[in-house]
């Protein structure tokens, strides 16, 4: 195995707001993480603009759409060899792709399903986003090397987290996580129906809806959370290592 081969991977992810993230202010965020691999969830047009003046800097290989609660992103500083979506809901959909880290194929999965609604029996996500999480989780534990990362709008108390759990996926934050890991809320969010104008309250983040999801062919070494940028969230680190030697 070669030194390359032995080097850990950062995997950061990050649902940068639609817009609370301010452009310049993510760039350098994103510029300074040190991050190898990085999925972002909800940038707009601005922000997508923002992140592809930055890949041509340190992340050359990229897959960004700007489309505000469905936009989504992929920055690698390995090559995209392989790229395809999963529906997650209409236009909502999950940006899978293969990566080539020093020769060996890593399997990144961006999502970020559509949240859970009001019910007459409490909140809960509809039946149409549920199959296709349960999906999304089938599909990444059955590939080798596998990470699946996104804001997934659940707890670790709600049964798909049980259920990934159930399928071989590790949650690299419950494994090796510093600190209490919640991610949500820093600040009033976006909303469809108004405009609140409140964006600038702190709040007190206490749940993590962020996650970094992997295969047991990858062996979480260090996780943690830092405060961002702006948004209502928090981005999520990782520290991967390849649990197994290459194939010969």
């Amino acid at each position: 195995m070669t030194e390359e081969q032995r080097r850990p991977i950062t995997i950061l992810t990050y649902n940068v707001g639609n817009g609370l993230a301010k452009p310049d202010k993510l760039a350098a965020f994103l510029r300074e993480s040190g991050a190898d691999v990085i999925g972002l969830q909800e940038n707009d047009a601005e922000q997508a603009e923002a992140l592809e003046q930055i890949a041509a800097e340190g992340y050359p290989h990229r897959v960004i759409h700007g489309e505000g609660f469905d936009g989504c992103a992929l920055l690698s500083k390995y090559p995209i060899t392989d790229l395809d979506w999963h529906d997650l809901a209409i236009g909502r959909r999950a940006l899978r792709a293969t990566l080539d880290v020093d020769g060996r194929p890593l399997r990144m999965t961006v999502a970020h399903p559509q949240p859970p609604r009001l019910r007459r029996w409490g909140i809960a996500f509809d039946k149409t986003t549920r199959q296709q999480m349960d999906m999304l989780g089938k599909l990444v534990s059955a590939e080798p090397h596998g990470v699946l990362v996104g804001d997934f709008n659940m707890t670790m108390r709600h049964p798909i987290h049980g259920e990934f759990r159930q399928f071989g996926l590790i949650d690299a934050f419950h494994t090796v996580g510093k600190g209490r890991g919640s991610t949500f809320p820093l600040r009033p969010g976006h909303m469809k129906s108004f405009d609140h104008h409140l964006y600038w309250v702190p709040l007190p983040a206490f749940t993590r809806l962020d996650y970094i999801w992997h295969t047991p062919d990858l062996r979480s070494i260090f996780s943690w959370t830092e405060r961002g940028v702006g948004s209502d969230h928090s981005p999520v680190f990782a520290l991967l290592a390849w649990d197994t030697p290459p194939a010969k």
